[in-house]
């Protein structure tokens, strides 16, 4: 296992510019901005309320919070999933309408990659996110010292049992990193000791946490968010502003044409 930690420096720019990076993808809503390496505005925290019905009051707190108005954004970045259907498409749309209203640019960042930033440790990562459904989301990415980040393979959703045993033995983790999944902690760490490997473990059993809180917190998390949006930009290796469901919605199942047998 790699206990290489990342070069972090590589992820501030010289350039200052300013960057709103939002997650809506879980009830746990985060509204960042930041200029260069200088966090100016977070908001953060559970809400009860739908996220389309808060979403604008947030962005205004932010916005007087950091001092700017919407057109001195120069960046505009928002997680794409995988997460709530509805809490995705409202950031979606949200960001969406806000950069062609503004005339600036807008990414999207994966969640997976948020949670296996959260790592600060080069090695390969497996994400386990729950899903609903007694399902999980899994992925996994391979974060070198650089702090760049590389998918391994397809992001999958299953069954923990299923899932779980089939990537862990074929992949073999240095971290495995999840949220929601405290029924099958035990089997976790299981395949990875069955593995022959050290896999760091940590997993936290509240369904509402992303993954990201169990090491680091919201500050430290907004400003990865910012930074990796920002790094993406520059790179040209940014993602477009697409939901990444990876399971499909009930109504796209529920539209699949029905096969009898005469």
């Amino acid at each position: 296992m790699s206990n290489t930690r990342m070069n972090t420096n590589s992820i501030t720019s010289t350039e200052a510019m300013v960057v709103l990076a939002v997650d809506t993808t879980t009830p746990r809503v985060s509204f960042v901005i930041t200029r260069q390496d200088r966090m100016l505005a977070l908001i953060s925290g559970d809400s009860s309320v739908h996220h389309s019905r808060t979403f604008f009051d947030n962005l205004a707190l932010a916005l007087r919070l950091a001092g700017l108005e919407i057109d001195e954004i120069d960046l505009f970045a928002a997680v794409t999933g995988p997460g709530s259907f509805t809490g995705l498409r409202v950031g979606l749309s949200a960001v969406k309408g806000l950069a062609e209203t503004t005339g600036k640019p807008a990414i999207g960042i994966g969640k997976m990659d948020l949670v296996a930033l959260s790592a600060g440790i080069a090695g390969e990562i497996l994400v386990l996110l729950e899903a609903g459904r007694s399902e999980i989301f899994a992925g996994i990415r391979r974060l070198n010292t650089d702090g760049s980040l590389i998918q391994v393979g397809d992001d999958r959703v299953g069954l923990p049992t299923e899932l779980i045993p089939s990537i862990i033995e074929s992949r073999s983790p240095d971290f495995v990193l999840g949220s929601g999944l405290d029924h099958y902690i035990e089997e976790i760490e299981m395949r990875v000791k069955g593995c022959g490997r050290q896999a760091r473990v940590a997993i936290s059993i509240d369904r509402d946490f992303n993954g990201i809180q169990l090491l680091m917190n919201d500050r430290e998390l907004g400003a990865v968010m910012a930074a990796h949006a920002l790094r993406l930009h520059r790179s040209g290796q940014a993602s477009p502003l697409s939901a990444c469901y990876i399971r499909q919605s009930d109504a796209e199942l529920n539209a699949r044409p029905t096969i009898t047998h005469k």
